[in-house]
């Protein structure tokens, strides 16, 4: 049926070779591609988070009205809500009369194909002093 010339040609063959070549290489491909995408949406959100923490201590530094844990919390929440962001935590405490620590921590599912990741766990924290420090 088959002679020794057909299966020497068989063997030299060529063909489908970039396909099996892809189909190794593709998942790694798609890995680093995914976790790029997925890397570059957790520092999105960390940098999104940051900006609130930001923008609520900014409220304590200019004094407008009476800074009372409440507000400071509302205004937290408010700032991320407006982002799209509303699983978080929020802690406001005030160290001292003149300054505040706000927290506000969240976990973020990492969506990876081929890897199994557990949800990264991302705080934000920072330290505001009331009226101006010069």
């Amino acid at each position: 049926m088959f002679g020794c010339g057909d299966i020497r040609r068989f063997l030299r063959s060529e063909r489908g070779v970039a396909a099996i070549e892809f189909a190794i290489i593709a998942p790694l491909l798609f890995l680093l591609l995914f976790g790029t995408i997925e890397m570059g949406r957790l520092l999105w959100v960390r940098a999104m988070f940051s900006h609130a923490i930001s923008e609520t201590a900014r409220l304590v530094q200019v004094p407008m009205a009476e800074v009372t844990k409440a507000a400071l919390e509302a205004a937290l929440v408010d700032s991320l809500t407006e982002s799209g962001y509303s699983a978080v935590t929020i802690l406001a405490d005030q160290n001292t009369e003149t300054s505040w620590r706000l927290v506000a921590t969240t976990s973020v599912a990492l969506n990876v194909p081929f890897v199994d990741l557990a949800a990264v766990r991302l705080s934000v924290e920072t330290v505001a002093f009331a009226g101006s420090l010069d």
